[in-house]
């Protein structure tokens, strides 16, 4: 039986494209790829031999079973499907008043834009959020639409009191490395907007 399964597993991600397994894991987000290739096939659109008709509905009730999961060659690590899920926003992970994703244990992820924030940027009142934690935000990166990410820097520009948002060299990876390239120096500004 052992055998089967692994000759099956083999088959199986044989047949997974390339597009569906670019992070290595396989997640909720694979039900895109899997109910494209179903509903073709339940149209007669597009062909499929009984093996790879078997392979998507397998894979589809292990996506229907769980969460995130790692087939290896040896081992497959599989998690629990999530408690709360947020709706996705024009495509982005994105909620502004609690974790996009929420798990029994407590793990939790919170997005806003499509953007990795910590807990507390969401969760905490405005005037809790102490603004020397906001330099601890590593994600400055920016897609302008021609597939290239770059580093940016927003700001509120205390003369004019107009946000804007400022290209810094692509070394920075913080805040804190941004205002300094920005300013031409390591110490941080009197006060951070």
């Amino acid at each position: 039986m052992l055998g089967a399964i692994q000759n099956l597993l083999a088959d199986w991600l044989g047949f997974i494209p390339e597009e569906a397994t670019a992070s290595r894991s396989h997640s909720p987000q694979s039900i895109r790829w899997v109910a494209y290739h179903l509903e073709r096939r339940d149209s007669g659109v597009q062909p499929y031999s009984q093996r790879e008709c078997d392979l998507l509905d397998l894979w589809a009730a292990v996506l229907e079973s769980c969460g995130w999961w790692w087939p290896c060659e040896n081992v497959c690590v599989i998690a629990e499907r999530a408690t709360a899920v947020a709706n996705l926003r024009r495509g982005q992970l994105h909620c502004d008043h609690g974790p996009v994703i929420r798990f029994r244990d407590g793990f939790s992820l919170w997005y806003l834009h499509d953007v990795p924030v910590p807990w507390w940027l969401v969760e905490l009142p405005e005037g809790e959020i102490d603004p020397r934690w906001l330099v601890t935000i590593s994600n400055l990166l920016l897609d302008l639409g021609d597939r290239r990410m770059r580093p940016y820097l927003k700001m509120l520009n205390p003369s004019i009191g107009t946000w804007h948002v400022e290209g810094v060299t692509p070394s920075c990876t913080t805040v804190l490395e941004a205002l300094a390239w920005r300013n031409g120096t390591d110490q941080p500004p009197a006060k951070l907007t």
